[in-house]
């Protein structure tokens, strides 16, 4: 219910207030109004494991230029799951804030090294949890802090962590020439906005 209630202010305050929208914002609310938007950020945050990071007062979160960008690396694990063996996080000025190497917890069946850079050595002794990671996250991300991702549901799934206030580069950028519907990966779409 808070997050629907959440949602539901959020989009209030944009229609309310968009003559004064920021360009952050206007790309947060490029990321609510796209398509697969609500199919691929429905999160069954009401889980017990899941956390739902609050928003605080709204006005003061709205107004929030605070940015931290994520990137999860994940391996297959053996009951047919993905679980986070790394995430990165920088803020707006591209200051690492952590890179961290994560214990996944359970059996792993596949490191996918040549993805993720990660082997089974490396992971030899990592006491950080998922839960260590969710803490921090919730501090950096508190207070209408804007979290910036390609494909964030993806990590946001995986990290089990429900967010309002999301730009997803997939869905804000896409490459001249092809279909609305491609969704670009990072890499292609760094070579793209380079050759362009």
């Amino acid at each position: 219910m808070r997050r629907f209630s959440n949602q539901r202010a959020m989009e209030q305050f944009t229609n309310d207030h968009q003559d004064q929208e920021s360009p952050m914002q206007r790309l947060v609310r490029m990321t609510m109004e796209h398509s697969q938007y609500k199919q691929n950020f429905s999160f069954p945050s009401l889980d017990e494991e899941w956390m739902v990071v609050p928003l605080g007062k709204l006005s003061k979160a709205m107004t929030s230029k605070n940015m931290v960008a994520i990137d999860c690396e994940m391996v297959g694990c053996q009951d047919g799951t993905e679980a986070i063996v790394r995430i990165c996080a920088v803020d707006q000025n591209l200051k690492v804030i952590f890179d961290e190497k994560v214990n996944p917890g359970k059996a792993v069946a596949d490191y996918r090294t040549n993805i993720t850079g990660i082997a089974a050595e490396d992971l030899e002794g990592v006491t950080c949890s998922l839960d260590d990671i969710k803490k921090s996250l919730r501090k950096l991300l508190a207070h209408g802090t804007i979290l910036v991702g390609h494909s964030l549901h993806n990590d946001l799934q995986a990290l089990k962590i429900d967010h309002l206030r999301v730009i997803d580069t997939s869905y804000i950028f896409k490459i001249k020439d092809l279909p609305a519907s491609y969704t670009p990966s990072l890499n292609n779409l760094c070579k793209a906005n380079r050759a362009g």
